[in-house]
């Protein structure tokens, strides 16, 4: 811990600089809330245990809005669940330039978001998301409704940052998508959030090769081997930095939530997440 003089420095310096990114680069007004239909969600993660965690709640699911994130329109458990509403965050999705591959995936993607969807889903993207060949895709299929928020990052002192939370002018630095979608779900005012699918335990999948190349064996529950052997584009400090704000996040998430009077579980035991009370049934 630092003396709190440096402290309140620091965090002087956060705050400034968290405002310049705000004036430069958010949409100051508020991002529409989600169209409830239930009073409690299931933010649904793309970890390996997601499946076995909807197995287990399978008989009680009809009393939750069911939230989906990144890739989940690929599988059948899209259709099998039917989530009302989908987050995304990651650039990969709408940026073409420097990341072809995940573009082609993305192309995929959407393609299957718009020919499976038949119920009415509420679709959150990023403003810099907002390029027409994604949207004009999408807009395609009725039942999706895109709405589009700010992921502009706002660290700084605890009450100025509520301040700027509570009109959806920027968030915790949202290094994945669970981030921006907790965020979401808190600006509309869900009573109780359940994590599916949040392992977040890929620290214990990590190792650098004899080329001093970081790799991982990154699994997710759509995949037939649940394993993925491939590259990490970072150095172990820079990885160690990007671990650092996704858990700092969630502990920023937790006090938010708190503040808010709504209550955060983590429905799988095993995950690395210790921002979040785990919830066992």
């Amino acid at each position: 811990m630092y003396d709190k003089r440096v402290q309140w420095i620091y965090s002087s310096i956060d705050t400034l600089l968290s405002f310049v990114r705000v004036l430069f680069s958010s949409h100051l007004k508020k991002t529409e809330r989600i169209q409830k239909k239930q009073e409690k969600c299931i933010l649904l993660g793309n970890g390996p245990s997601l499946l076995t965690t909807m197995q287990k709640y399978e008989n009680m699911l009809s009393d939750y809005d069911l939230i989906a994130v990144n890739q989940m329109a690929i599988t059948d458990t899209f259709e099998k669940y039917k989530p009302t509403v989908y987050v995304f965050v990651d650039p990969a999705y709408w940026y073409e330039k420097g990341h072809e591959d995940s573009f082609h995936q993305a192309d995929e993607l959407f393609e299957a978001l718009t020919k499976k969807t038949n119920w009415h889903l509420q679709l959150y993207m990023p403003y810099q998301a907002n390029n027409r060949k994604v949207t004009d895709q999408l807009c395609k299929n009725s039942f999706i409704k895109i709405v589009f928020y700010n992921k502009t990052t706002f660290n700084g002192f605890r009450n100025i940052s509520h301040f700027i939370f509570n009109r959806q002018w920027g968030m915790p630095q949202p290094r994945n998508v669970l981030i921006s979608a907790l965020m979401l779900l808190i600006h509309s005012k869900y009573k109780t959030i359940y994590l599916a699918g949040a392992d977040t335990n890929w620290m214990k999948d990590i190792w650098v090769d004899e080329c001093n190349k970081v790799r991982i064996h990154d699994s997710h529950f759509y995949q037939e081997n649940n394993e993925n052997d491939r590259f990490f584009p970072f150095s172990m400090p820079e990885l160690s930095m990007v671990f650092f704000h996704i858990f700092n996040s969630y502990s920023v998430i937790e006090e938010y939530s708190k503040h808010n009077k709504i209550k955060i579980y983590n429905l799988y035991s095993r995950s690395f997440i210790d921002a979040f009370e785990k919830y066992t049934y």
